[in-house]
């Protein structure tokens, strides 16, 4: 630990230093499912001197209450004098605080709602089926190359009017913003990023259509246009969300699925138990983690915070708190309550919760209709890809083709 002195800054006691890299750690890239118990039994806020130091908090509680004091665990990277990773671009309204978050959320809550949402389930389940047909007379698939990784995202820029033929290229940038340890190459993707749709923007104000970016050009904020510096950074938020994070949540379920049949033969025989049963899986499974930049000196849950301090919330390990859910690695699917926060807790909670669950709910009933019994190639050594959004790099699936 000697070498990482440098990245420990004075008021951080030593005791409180572990090494953790939310990006190449083993922690995230063998088995992050397996990792988190041991995670857990670090103290309830630690802090690593990797990726240029920064707090980590293991407890489902402390994040909540985190979350809930914006004014000083600020979503503004520009707030924290040392926010160390960024995008360039003012992702709206995920890096906005309260009062000005909540005006841009009203310009998007309509979009998402769940009468909104419910009126996309034909187009989800097309696409559903159409993955599913493409390689079901194969008997097996690279599931996240060939399945996850196309589903979202082509719904998503159905959603949003882009043609599908560069969906390749945009799933690329996307994967280097979330997960590059390399804030100079996460910036750049996500600059290449806001420059596509500020073209497409402009192609949309001379003729707009019935898609997402057409009704933002639309908005209004608090009583004037939008600005375009706001239309893109709205726009880029839904890009990279859009085409990514279903990606891994459902890369995650089925790969439960393919290791425990009685779970999956379940779900066969009462399809009917699949909601409750996708809950518990994000609860199990959840995957992603974001910053908050402390914008103040302060003390929070004992620990003396430095205005500059970044601090990861790291969802994947609030799923298994043993202090907020009982037999919290056990799956089980007729849990009264799963309580978790994948979709994140407070003002920021995920937008586009309502429409991940329909795109897993539907997949999960069309997959288990034509392919009942599947499971994991034999021989397979899994791997991860850390970052912001946790995935397996690849999940080879078999079945027997009828």
């Amino acid at each position: 630990m000697s070498n990482m002195a440098a990245f420990i800054p004075d008021h951080v006691p030593h005791p409180l230093v572990y090494d953790f890299d939310m990006y190449s750690g083993p922690e995230v890239t063998r088995q992050p499912v397996d990792a988190a118990p041991a995670l857990m039994k670090r103290p309830d806020i630690y802090f690593t001197p990797l990726n240029g130091g920064h707090w980590v908090v293991t407890r489902q509680k402390i994040a909540v209450d985190l979350l809930q004091l914006p004014e000083i665990f600020s979503s503004d990277p520009t707030k924290a004098d040392k926010a160390l990773v960024t995008t360039g671009i003012r992702r709206i309204p995920l890096d906005v605080d309260p009062p000005a978050h909540a005006s841009y959320r009203k310009i998007l809550n309509g979009l998402f709602s769940p009468k909104a949402v419910a009126k996309m389930q034909d187009m989800v389940r097309q696409q559903a089926q159409m993955l599913i047909d493409n390689v079901l007379s194969e008997g097996r698939c690279d599931f996240v190359a060939d399945v996850a990784q196309y589903y979202p995202s082509e719904i998503f820029l159905k959603l949003l009017g882009i043609p599908l033929d560069q969906c390749g290229t945009f799933m690329d940038w996307v994967d280097s913003a979330i997960r590059s340890a390399d804030p100079a190459i996460a910036r750049e993707a996500s600059v290449r990023v806001a420059d596509f749709i500020a073209q497409t923007l402009a192609e949309r104000k001379k003729a707009p259509g019935d898609d997402i970016l057409s009704h933002l050009l639309l908005q209004n904020y608090d009583g004037r246009p939008l600005e375009q510096e706001e239309l893109v950074g709205i726009s880029v938020l839904l890009f990279i969300g859009g085409l990514d994070t279903v990606v891994a949540l459902l890369s995650f379920v089925m790969l439960y699925l393919a290791e425990h049949p009685g779970h999956q033969r379940e779900l066969v025989d009462n399809p009917e138990l699949i909601p409750d049963a996708l809950e518990e899986m994000i609860r199990r499974f959840s995957i992603s983690a974001i910053f908050r930049y402390v914008a103040e000196d302060t003390c929070f849950s004992n620990i003396e915070f430095k205005k500059g301090d970044r601090v990861l919330i790291q969802h994947f390990l609030y799923g298994i708190d043993d202090r907020e859910i009982d037999n919290p690695l056990e799956v089980d699917f007729h849990r009264p309550v799963s309580r978790h926060t994948a979709f994140g807790a407070g003002p920021h909670r995920c937008l586009g919760s309502h429409l991940a669950r329909l795109e897993l709910r539907v997949f999960l009933a069309e997959w288990l209709q034509r392919i009942p019994e599947f499971s994991l190639a034999t021989g397979t050594n899994l791997s991860f890809r850390g970052g912001k959004v946790i995935q397996p790099v690849t999940l080879p699936l078999t079945w027997a083709c009828s």
